[in-house]
């Protein structure tokens, strides 16, 4: 059982690699990387900027409650062990 299992584990991980939509992701990935000296910051500036020059409206979730209750989390003491 254990290792038609992990053969099954091996054939998702093959064919997650040969697909062709996570090969284009990646070569898009590394380009970007390439392009700003793999410098994150310089990434996000460009996506937003990007952003901005296309007029076209994206959606904020900047305030969605996900954010708003990690934050409150964050907050609090730690607990007591």
């Amino acid at each position: 059982m254990f290792r038609q299992s992990s053969a099954r584990r091996l054939k998702s991980l093959e064919i997650m690699m040969t697909n062709p939509i996570t090969k284009e992701i990646r070569e898009i990935r590394h380009r970007l990387a390439a392009k700003f000296d793999n410098d994150l910051d310089q990434i996000v500036d460009d996506l937003r900027r990007q952003q901005r020059e296309s007029g076209l409206e994206y959606v904020d979730l900047s305030g969605h409650t996900t954010n708003r209750v990690r934050a409150a989390i964050a907050d609090r003491p730690p607990h007591n062990t």
